[in-house]
């Protein structure tokens, strides 16, 4: 619609005024092209079942939009606008149970400070995610570290998914055990420890 006007003048918010009828019809239809572009990928893939943080990984403006200096990502990103998207379509719930009930910030610290024990090393693997952890626990402070320590007292392999549902209280951490889908290696005090996590004080 605004490229119908033909203007020779335009004020955008953020950046300087543009001249030129061609330059302005050629800005206002890469915005177009991008805004529909995100939009139709983000809808893609959702309709593959796929949940806004797998979404937000495939997403990427083409290359003759992103190079533009005018779309580049100062006042949003594409990973933003996916979100965003992704609400208006299906509402904030991700697909994923976990997120429904999720632990808050200071549980989910004390549940993994009494995981840790005393002074101790723990190595968290997700092999899903491809992520790994350090968890330090010295005179009761957490320090957790993106990384997978050298030598660890207790090594916790677990998928992210499953972890998730084990820390809501979705899944019992034993049954995980039993099932494989959670593993641990240290000894049998460290499989105690493990599951002392659960507990409730």
């Amino acid at each position: 619609m605004m490229r119908d006007l033909r203007a020779r003048y335009m004020v955008p918010l953020h950046t300087r005024p543009v001249t030129e009828k061609k330059k302005i019809y050629d800005i206002l239809t890469n915005y177009r092209d991008a805004i529909q572009f995100v939009h139709d990928q983000t809808i893609r893939w959702m309709n593959k079942g796929l949940t806004p943080d797998e979404i937000v990984e495939r997403v990427k403006l083409p290359d003759h939009l992103a190079r533009q200096p005018y779309l580049y990502e100062y006042y949003g990103t594409v990973p933003w606008s996916v979100r965003g998207i992704f609400a208006v379509y299906l509402g904030w719930f991700g697909g994923n149970a976990t997120d429904l009930f999720p632990l808050a910030p200071k549980e989910l610290a004390q549940r993994f400070a009494r995981l840790a024990g005393g002074d101790k090393v723990t190595g968290f693997r997700f092999p899903d995610t491809g992520e790994a952890y350090t968890l330090h626990v010295r005179r009761g402070v957490a320090e957790v570290r993106p990384r997978f320590p050298e030598n660890p007292d207790m090594t916790v392999t677990v998928d992210a998914a499953v972890w998730k549902e084990i820390a809501a209280g979705m899944r019992s951490p034993a049954g995980a055990l039993i099932k494989g889908d959670v593993r641990i290696e240290g000894g049998t005090f460290s499989l105690v420890k493990f599951l002392g996590l659960f507990k409730d004080d």
